[in-house]
């Protein structure tokens, strides 16, 4: 899944510090400008040796040294497909995730509830400007017919045709939820972990959804896997295409 930009990011400056402690200058600012790299992009990035040394101002050789000295203490992991990720920034994307989600989410039921002051305002609207004639015994007039036949039908067309409802709480995926999975790049071993977040996110927020399929999709379209740490390289050897790590 593509990686989604973050126009902000929370700071815990004591976490930070605390992870520069003991650092040398290079590392250091290797280091910071990978988390920040990472928070820009929303996960793991490609930048080498090469294109940090530009970002920095540091020669390719000390960037190169860097990195390598970040890895073997654990503060950055060199994934498997030559990618550079921290674990210490996952909290914060999956933080984001959330909020994104849930902005999402809002949108959509005050886009409904918006339409239905509208139409709710279109009937009331013609109503007032109606002149019944001949309308003694309160029937409706030739002028009143058309909406009172047509307010059942304008309702039905603005508002959705199902409820939000819940989801079960023993959902799980079927076939179909699988092959959606599939198709946004998440892997088969890691749908049974997707679905148990899907399901705790939702179940925790009592979230509702006009359609759960939907809901499940977009959960996919933001997966991100994660990769198992790397052996460091050995000391005086450039890394292959570098990711983003720290703790």
């Amino acid at each position: 899944m593509a990686s989604e930009r973050l126009p902000w990011f929370r700071c815990g400056p004591s976490a930070l510090l605390g992870a520069l402690s003991g650092l040398q200058p290079d590392e250091g600012l290797i280091y910071v400008t990978v988390l920040l790299r990472i928070y820009e992009t929303g996960g793991p990035i490609t930048d080498t040796a090469r294109t940090l040394a530009r970002r920095t101002g540091l020669t390719e050789r000390r960037a190169g040294a860097a990195i390598e000295s970040l890895a073997e203490a654990g503060k950055i992991t060199l994934t498997g497909d030559s990618r550079i990720d921290s674990t210490s920034t996952h909290e914060e994307l999956e933080f984001q995730r959330a909020r994104s989600f849930d902005a999402a989410a809002a949108g959509r039921i005050s886009g409904t509830e918006r339409q239905k002051r509208k139409t709710r305002a279109k009937l009331a609207a013609a109503k007032s400007s109606e002149k019944p004639q001949q309308n003694q015994r309160n029937e409706p007039t030739d002028v009143e017919r058309p909406f009172a036949d047509r307010e059942e039908d304008l309702e039905e067309e603005s508002l959705p045709r199902t409820r939000a409802t819940a989801l079960p709480r023993n959902w799980s995926p079927d076939a179909e939820d699988e092959a959606i999975a599939a198709a946004a790049g998440v892997p088969p071993e890691a749908v049974p972990h997707e679905a148990e977040q899907f399901r705790d996110w939702n179940h925790e927020r009592n979230f509702l959804s006009h359609d759960w399929r939907v809901s499940w999709r977009k959960w996919c379209r933001r997966y991100r896997p994660s990769r198992p740490l790397l052996p460091a390289p050995h000391r005086g050897a450039l890394p292959a295409p570098t990711g983003l790590a720290g703790r």
